[in-house]
């Protein structure tokens, strides 16, 4: 490797360095807390009730489908005599 060659390959690396340093701290950046934040959002003043679980088995019945539609019945041709 010639000179140019290291210092590029330095720089890079540098490069790669700095970058991951900087999205390092934006990453973990913040004031310490691990709230979501919630702006702009309602709370519910009660607890809404849940429905409860199904108790009832699946159905085993295959859904049914529609017949293929098809077009008019076609006339044979006639002959006019």
């Amino acid at each position: 490797m010639n000179r140019n060659q290291i210092l590029i390959v330095v720089g890079a690396v540098a490069a790669a360095l700095a970058i991951g340093i900087a999205v390092t701290l934006v990453v973990t950046g913040g004031d310490d807390t691990d709230q979501i934040s919630t702006a702009g959002t309602t709370r519910p003043t009660a607890a809404t009730p849940t429905a409860p679980p199904a108790t009832s088995p699946p159905s085993t019945v295959a859904p049914t489908t529609a017949p293929p539609v098809t077009g008019p019945p076609t006339t044979p041709p006639t002959a006019i005599v």
